[in-house]
């Protein structure tokens, strides 16, 4: 069974998966390996340099991030082009990555120069990529050089970016320039809360005294976007009665996600010190916050109470007496949640987004076997039958057009509103039509302003809407959830094979369950991935 891992809330929105950047492996350092996988990945390159098909494009990507980790100019050099020049996105998001590990200033100079061009040209998603490309700079000269250079541009998408980056880097030359421009953008009638809540994490993760203590006076902010910050970075650098007073003062936020994400980064800092805030927001918090909560003090204590506040407080109090483990006879309350796919649903809050498009109504029924309509309709009426009647939430379906079962919002799962639903769903999942992505999920998000939790299930590759291209689609998803933190859990669904020959070679289960990946991995979720052929439809 998938089990959530809280702590995947802050890395999914402080910085992109690892898709495009490959594992974080260190480059190799035997010249003589080097050069001899160099020849054979640049042999193999030129081959397939121009061949669009995508399971060379796909082949073409890979073999970028393999140059990721062999420092070596012809690496560099072949790793410019393909940012250059090569037609397929992803293969150039790919290889900034790997430039961002192996470059020299001379190399991401050149990169951010492209990158630069083509953000003032037209509406390119490759400044978005250029902080997380360089957050893993090897060459020191880097932090530096986006101080004096990129920070000041007027490009704000560049200058997020390589903010993003000098936070990563701990550039210590950046500490002073940029308190100066959280100043200067404070006293504007109307500031860039996206600008100044990078900065405030930029500020935490550098770490000397006198941005700590800005991050410090910035838990009392009024704007709980920028107390958000705080309570990502507060611990990396201040654990003194200061900032504990400051953790706690955040862990009972009047803005639920302000706590949630406290409680995160404490558990993550494994802060002790903070069980009672947390043993508080168990008793008091949502279900999303109570299973935060639960996470942080089982990975700090080495300790299992189960959803018991009580039993923790004990255990908490006989610790503090000398008598650690007196509680560990009482056996921790459990919670009972409804299952979805491999999914718990720790919310009571929650959106299910199903899929429509024509490509559901895949494969034609043989035998009795359902097709993939079918398997999200089993499953989607399943778990609705099952929610708490506490838990708000809403339904709603997506093909070319995005249609909701609530206009107005999330409901409570009552039995009527749960019959309703279902009623709903009966004449809703009906195939038809192309795939738009970006606008089931940014509609979700608008229409549903007190979910936390959303559950997408999707069979294919983005084909109309605002923004089709899955990178496209990526980064401007993560600016919309940047301050509302919601969940998005994707159910890869590629039962089957398309009914009919011509589309076979339009349908790529691949493709399609890397890009689910990366929405669920972007957005703090988790992806589950269910590919079968034709024998297998009925398990």
């Amino acid at each position: 069974m998938v089990r959530f891992l809280a702590s995947l809330l802050l890395l999914a929105l402080a910085a992109p998966a690892q898709e495009f950047g490959g594992p974080d492996e260190k480059p190799e350092t035997d010249k003589a390996v080097i050069e001899e996988k160099l020849k054979s990945i640049l042999e193999e390159y030129e081959a397939i340099s121009r061949n669009q098909d995508l399971v060379q494009t796909r082949r073409r990507r890979e073999l970028a991030r393999r140059l990721g980790r062999l420092p070596h100019e012809d690496s560099v050099k072949t790793l410019l082009r393909i940012v250059e020049e090569d037609a397929d996105l992803r293969s150039r998001i790919v290889a900034m990555y790997s430039l961002g590990r192996i470059g020299d200033l001379k190399a991401v100079k050149r990169m951010y120069r492209k990158v630069k061009e083509e953000s003032m040209a037209r509406d390119s998603v490759l400044a978005d990529y250029l902080g997380p490309a360089l957050a893993r700079a090897t060459d020191p000269s880097v932090g530096p050089w986006l101080v004096e250079e990129v920070v000041p541009s007027g490009n704000k998408l560049l200058r997020l970016s390589a903010i993003e980056a000098l936070g990563s880097l701990r550039t210590a030359e950046a500490a002073e320039p940029l308190r100066h421009l959280l100043e200067k953008e404070r006293k504007k009638t109307q500031p860039d809360p996206h600008l100044i809540h990078e900065i405030l994490r930029a500020l935490g993760q550098i770490g000397d005294d006198t941005s700590r203590a800005i991050v410090l006076a910035a838990a009392s902010d009024p704007d709980w976007r920028y107390r958000l910050a705080v309570a990502e970075v507060l611990l990396h650098h201040v654990r003194d009665e200061k900032g504990l007073d400051a953790m706690r003062k955040l862990l009972k936020d009047d803005v639920p996600i302000v706590r949630e994400t406290a409680v995160i980064a404490a558990g993550k800092a494994k802060m002790e010190p903070l069980f009672e805030e947390m043993i508080v927001l168990m008793r008091e918090g949502n279900l999303r916050a109570k299973k935060a909560s639960y996470d942080a003090m089982v990975a700090t204590s080495g300790e299992d109470h189960g959803y018991a506040p009580d039993v923790w407080a004990k255990w908490l109090q006989e610790k503090k007496k000398g008598a650690a483990g007196a509680a560990g006879t009482q056996a921790g309350e459990r919670i009972s949640v409804a299952t979805y796919y491999d999914f718990k649903i720790f919310t009571d809050r929650v959106l299910f987004i199903i899929d429509v498009s024509g490509s559901m109504d895949w494969p034609e029924n043989r035998q009795g076997s359902p097709n993939r309509m079918d398997v999200a309709k089993r499953e989607l009426i399943k778990v609705i039958k099952a929610l708490d009647e506490k838990t708000l939430f809403n339904v709603a379906t997506f093909a070319g057009h995005v249609s909701t079962w609530k206009k107005d919002g999330e409901v409570p799962a009552t039995e009527a509103n749960k019959k309703g639903a279902l009623a709903w769903i009966e004449g809703a999942l009906l195939p038809r039509g192309p795939t738009n992505t970006y606008g089931a999920l940014t509609e979700g998000l608008d229409r549903n302003p007190l979910i936390d939790t959303i559950y997408f299930l999707s069979d294919g590759i983005p084909s109309t809407g605002k923004y089709e291209v899955p990178e496209e689609i990526l980064v401007k998803l993560r600016y919309a959830n940047r301050f509302r933190r919601v969940i998005i859990n994707t159910i890869a669904l590629a039962i089957g094979k398309p009914a009919i020959e011509s589309a076979i070679k339009y349908e790529d289960a691949e493709e399609m369950s890397a890009f689910m990946r990366l929405i669920a991995e972007w957005n703090g979720g988790t992806c589950v991935d269910i590919r079968k052929p034709y024998l297998d439809l009925k398990d």
